[in-house]
């Protein structure tokens, strides 16, 4: 006797693999909150800059006398102005100032500094990330929201030049040991961070040749170990 119940053969689809589904490793979700956390000064920053009429004085009205000069016949070639009687040594702070002029007038330079220092915080993470993965990441974020805090909302809009390069210059620590360890990718961000630190602040022209000196070095010795491994071997 056959008996005839609701049972069916098992089909194709039936039987085939359920699909794959992305797994969100935890360690990315605090990553992510991480440098979520440390743009919020920022934001704080933009908040106040929207509320202020802003009129600047002394050195930074120098500066932003300079700024409102680029791209024109008197176009700066040289950066700020030194209470010793001299200039430091180039120009890119104006430079990248000026399209925020163009566009938002006087509050613009502000809102040029807010963007320079928010790119600094973003690119930190992202190399610590490149460099360490999640974990350094997460490292890196609180380190940048700590001094961010530390330095104050004002700090992170004030285009006076010795604070404007304050932030950068963490990254630049991080592209240097990037570059170090043989990540030549990294090596045309590290000369322009530090490029830009040297022309807005001339203080900081050891620190960078000390730094362009030890990634170089280090360099120069990660590429010589890998090339003298032999292929498929261990170290």
């Amino acid at each position: 006797m056959v008996l005839v119940g609701n049972a069916r053969a098992p089909t194709e689809a039936s039987s085939a693999a359920p699909p794959e589904q992305t797994v969100v490793r935890p360690k990315r979700v605090v990553a992510t909150l991480a440098l979520c956390a440390v743009l919020i000064p920022l934001a704080v920053s933009i908040a106040a800059v929207a509320r202020r009429e802003w009129h600047p004085s002394s050195d930074v009205a120098l500066e932003l006398f300079q700024v409102n000069e680029v791209g024109g016949s008197r176009t700066p070639l040289t950066g700020a102005w030194s209470k010793w009687g001299w200039d430091h040594p180039g120009p890119m702070l104006f430079w990248i100032l000026a399209p925020f002029t163009w566009l938002f007038g006087t509050n613009g330079a502000l809102i040029g500094t807010i963007v320079i220092n928010g790119t600094a915080m973003a690119g930190g993470d992202f190399v610590a990330q490149r460099r360490g993965g999640d974990p350094l990441a997460v490292w890196s974020a609180s380190l940048l929201l700590l001094l961010s805090i530390g330095l104050g909302p004002e700090h992170l809009f004030d285009p006076w030049n010795p604070w404007v390069a304050v932030l950068p210059f963490f990254p630049f620590l991080l592209l240097a040991w990037s570059v170090g360890e043989g990540d030549l990718a990294m090596a045309p961000y590290f000369v322009v961070a530090g490029s830009f630190l040297v022309q807005t602040h001339v203080g900081y022209a050891p620190l960078v040749a000390g730094m362009g000196l030890f990634a170089l070095v280090m360099a120069i010795s990660t590429l010589r170990r890998s090339r003298s491994r032999p292929p498929g071997g261990s170290h």
